[in-house]
């Protein structure tokens, strides 16, 4: 995708009206090849076009999706200055559907910086929105990120419910990437509850689906998870291979958030397998991370497993 949409970019450069679109086609297949950077450069001089052509709703289709990218690449101030803007474009115009897609992206900024009850609220919004518009895919995609909360602010019952009515919404809709999804988080939910033979085959199952279906982030996911319950089983040397093998992935698809996590894991299977020099080296850089993205719970939790 990225080769045809770098060939509509050079096509459209004298085209004004379609060299934004051309732009924004380019800025998702970067996204979808994990050059976050280049998205966000594309979508928001396409941004830029829309605005100068007075055509606010497009130049709002533009930041809302750039929310999403920024909080990925681990810029969650741009974000929300991103949905900020968009809003305000949005005043006035009859877009319900275009801001209730908006709010489900500022969720998603608010669940990265572990702000549960922004990110809440976020996501209800989005969710009655949907509903009065009798949107299965919204309202399918909502209930798969409120499930996300639940399970982050340790409500297992509400998680698993949601992720459950997320799961058969994702089916009626065909989405297999995304019913694997729900599976992932299922495992999940498992391995927190001490049903780690359940987790580990779940999150295997999920792995064979990205695989085949072409998620890039899919597999260091699964690994990242399986680190984790071989932390707790006291599996450290297997923790930390898993755990090296999802940095390296999430280093090279730059996913900051991720690779944090990754880096925390390996540092805690450092520690427990008493090397402390590349355990303080690996949790004070995921601390950096961390800071960097503004995910000050997090950063307490590193911080008080690095002294």
């Amino acid at each position: 995708a990225l080769p045809v949409a770098e060939a509509l970019v050079r096509a459209a450069r004298c085209l004004p009206e379609l060299e934004p679109l051309a732009l924004r086609g380019r800025a998702v297949a970067s996204h979808f090849n994990g050059h976050n950077a280049a998205a966000i450069e594309d979508f928001e001089r396409a941004a830029s076009l829309y605005e100068a052509q007075g055509r606010p709703v497009e130049c709002a289709r533009v930041l809302r999706s750039m929310v999403d990218v920024c909080q990925l690449a681990g810029r969650s101030d741009q974000a929300l200055a991103c949905a900020a803007r968009a809003e305000a474009l949005l005043e006035g115009h009859d877009e319900p559907r275009l801001l209730a897609q908006l709010w489900l992206n500022v969720g998603n900024v608010h669940t990265r910086r572990d702000d549960y009850a922004q990110a809440e609220a976020a996501y209800s919004r989005a969710r009655e929105a949907f509903e009065q518009l009798r949107d299965k895919t919204g309202l399918a995609f909502s209930e798969f990120n409120l499930a996300v909360v639940a399970m982050n602010a340790n409500r297992t019952e509400d998680a698993e419910s949601a992720w459950a009515r997320a799961r058969a919404g994702m089916d009626d809709l065909g989405m297999g990437l995304l019913v694997a999804d729900c599976d992932y988080n299922l495992a999940y939910l498992s391995s927190r509850a001490g049903r780690f033979e359940r987790a580990i085959d779940g999150l295997e199952r999920a792995r064979v689906t990205y695989e085949a279906n072409g998620k890039p982030s899919g597999p260091p996911l699964c690994d990242l998870d399986l680190a984790e319950i071989n932390l707790r089983l006291g599996a450290c040397r297997d923790a930390l291979r898993q755990a090296a093998a999802a940095a390296a992935v999430f280093e090279r698809l730059e996913l900051g958030y991720e690779l944090a996590r990754a880096e925390v894991l390996a540092g805690l299977a450092h520690a427990r397998l008493s090397d402390v020099t590349a355990a303080k080296r690996l949790l004070g850089r995921a601390e950096e991370r961390f800071l960097e993205q503004g995910n000050a719970i997090t950063l307490t939790i590193v911080d008080s497993g690095s002294r």
